[in-house]
């Protein structure tokens, strides 16, 4: 019977070739790196954990050298957006409102501020819409993210537009549209009002 071979071991080796105890040192932990980089501690965690961004490794622990994670982040995660001139509607990119013919009834008059959603990088309100009516008014900071939960929820759609706004105004825009539309898929308390952050008796008291 032939001799049993031991197991083979593979020995990555790791980029620490003239690291003085300075350097070993300076670096950081996810709770001190990440506040330098405009990144949460456990998102720092998420993307070293995930083997992403670049770091080292103490033990098991993650290191992080801020510089080097800072150059990662802003070629990766960095996005730059012009914004508008209209600080009412907070349009976000160059794409072009839909045609009126296309719109549900509801939201024409909208037409001109109003866009098909574009991307996750904008705070704003957005309309589910099916066989031409607006089923569901939801907000969210990042839009493209809640409709897929949606979709993966059962919710049925065909069509989603967006209303981008700021971010301290999400709260008053949607509501306004849930109290003047009821759409169907949006909740109601038990005296059949609609569900929204701010009650319809609420909204008068900001116009």
């Amino acid at each position: 019977m032939p001799e049993q071979q031991p197991p083979q071991i593979r020995v990555i080796r790791r980029r620490t070739e003239g690291f003085s105890g300075d350097r070993l040192r300076a670096l950081k932990t996810a709770d001190e790196a990440a506040p330098a980089v405009h990144l949460k501690p456990e998102r720092l965690r998420h993307y070293a954990d995930a083997n992403l961004c670049p770091h080292y490794r103490m033990d098991g622990e993650p290191l992080f050298d801020v510089a080097e994670v800072a150059e990662w982040a802003a070629r990766n995660l960095l996005h730059h957006l012009d914004g508008t001139r209209d600080m009412r509607l907070t349009i976000l990119g160059s794409f072009p409102p839909p045609h009126v013919a296309d719109l549900p009834h509801e939201l024409r008059l909208l037409a001109k501020t109003i866009r098909e959603i574009p991307t996750e990088f904008a705070p704003g309100v957005y309309f589910l819409c099916h066989a031409g009516a607006v089923v569901y008014v939801g907000q969210s900071t990042k839009p493209m993210q809640r409709v897929i939960q949606h979709q993966l929820a059962g919710k049925t759609f065909d069509a989603v537009y967006f209303l981008a706004c700021p971010e301290d105004e999400l709260d008053w825009l949607e509501s306004s549209f849930i109290h003047a539309l009821q759409p169907p898929l949006n909740g109601r308390d038990p005296t059949g009002e609609m569900v929204a952050p701010i009650p319809r008796h609420r909204l008068k008291d900001r116009t």
